[in-house]
C-alpha cells in the first residue's frame, strides 16, 4: 500500500474506532517515516513531505485531524467526521473549500480480509494502558500493531469498518479502542504514528463544522 493510502488509512482509522466513555480534548501524535528499502531516493524524497505531527480533537459524536508539517497538510486538509452527518469532511482553509464523502457511498473491498489478532501485551502511552493488536499480511510481507486505549471511547465509531475495509484488505471487527500506537513495518518503508500526549479539555461545538463561507469542490462526486 502506498504511504499516502497508508497515512490516510491511519488518519481515519484514528478518528474512528472511538464508544463506553466519551472522550472531550485532544490527543497528539508524532509520525515517523523511515524508508528500509536500498537505493529508493524517490521514498527519500517523500519522507520530507509527510507531516511530523497530527492533532485529533475530540467531542462527543465528532472528531477532527489536523495535520503540522510537510506537505500532507495541502493534501488531506483537516479531516471530520460527524456521526450525525454520516459524512467525512475533507476542509482546505487555504483555498476555503471542501469535499464530502457520505458513508453509504463507500464500498467494502471484496477478497481477503485480513483480520487483527488480538494479543497480551499491554502498554501505556500518555499514561493509558493499552491493548496490542497484530495484523500481518504474509503477500506482501507486512506487519502492523495497533494499541489501542479501551478506556477512550467516543460515538464517532463506525467510519473505521467502513473506509479502512475499503482501502485495505484489513478487517477491523474485534478491535476496540482509540489506537494510541500504530506500526507498520513494510519492504519498502516502516511508518509509527504514536500518541505523545493528551489533554482534556472543553472544545466548541462550532470547531466541528465547515465554515459557511467555504465551497464545496466541483471535483467531489455528489453525496447519495
Amino acid at each position: 500500500m502506498k504511504i499516502h493510502g497508508l497515512l490516510i488509512t491511519a488518519s481515519i482509522f484514528i478518528t474512528s474506532l472511538v464508544d463506553a466513555q466519551p472522550f472531550e480534548g485532544l490527543i497528539t501524535y508524532k509520525i515517523q517515516y523511515e524508508v528500509v528499502e536500498p537505493n529508493r531516493t524517490d521514498l527519500e524524497i517523500y519522507k520530507n513531505m509527510i507531516p511530523n505531527e497530527m492533532k485529533l480533537f475530540l467531542k462527543g459524536p465528532s472528531s477532527m485531524l489536523q495535520f503540522l508539517g510537510g506537505m500532507t497538510e495541502g493534501i488531506l486538509g483537516d479531516i471530520l467526521y460527524k456521526t450525525s452527518d454520516k459524512v467525512i469532511y475533507s476542509i482546505f482553509p487555504t483555498t476555503k473549500t471542501f469535499t464530502k464523502t457520505s458513508i453509504e457511498s463507500l464500498d467494502h473491498k471484496s477478497g481477503k480480509q485480513l483480520k487483527a489478532v488480538k494479543t497480551d501485551s499491554i502498554k501505556s502511552f500518555s499514561g493509558i494502558p493499552c491493548t496490542k493488536y497484530v495484523i500481518k499480511d504474509t503477500t506482501e510481507h507486512t506487519e502492523t500493531a495497533l494499541w489501542c486505549a479501551k478506556s477512550i471511547n467516543n460515538p464517532s465509531s463506525k467510519i473505521m469498518g467502513y473506509f479502512l475495509e475499503s482501502m485495505t484488505e484489513i478487517s477491523v471487527a474485534g478491535i476496540e479502542g482509540l489506537p494510541m500506537k500504530i506500526e507498520f513495518y513494510g519492504k519498502e518503508f516502516n511508518l509509527i504514528i504514536q500518541s505523545i500526549g493528551k489533554e482534556k479539555k472543553v472544545i466548541p461545538a462550532t470547531f466541528f463544522t465547515v465554515p459557511k463561507t467555504y465551497k464545496l469542490s466541483k471535483a467531489d462526486p455528489q453525496l447519495h
